[in-house]
């Protein structure tokens, strides 16, 4: 190789080694454009999912069941949640 070859690579080694050198960023896991927290009307019922047992007193109180499946942060699962069921 030529000097100024080897000169020149010397010269970008710096700017290489302190490029290499930058921590990064922590990346951002789960979470997506519009997330938001949503907010569940006060008729929703945290159940430990005995349907049984849950068909039963909805039924004795005159009402009936829904299975709603969500994903925390879900911007149309809260959508649905605040414009269809509240």
């Amino acid at each position: 190789m030529e000097i100024r070859t080897l000169l020149a690579l010397f010269a970008l080694l710096p700017v290489f080694s302190l490029h290499a050198a930058e921590p990064a960023a922590p990346a951002k896991m789960g979470a997506y454009y519009g997330a938001r927290t949503t907010e569940y009307p006060a008729w929703f019922k945290d159940s430990f999912l005995n349907l049984k047992e849950d068909i039963d007193e909805a039924r004795r109180n005159g009402k009936r069941v829904i299975l709603m499946f969500t994903q925390n942060g879900c911007p149309y699962c809260s959508a649905l949640v605040e414009r269809n069921l509240s």
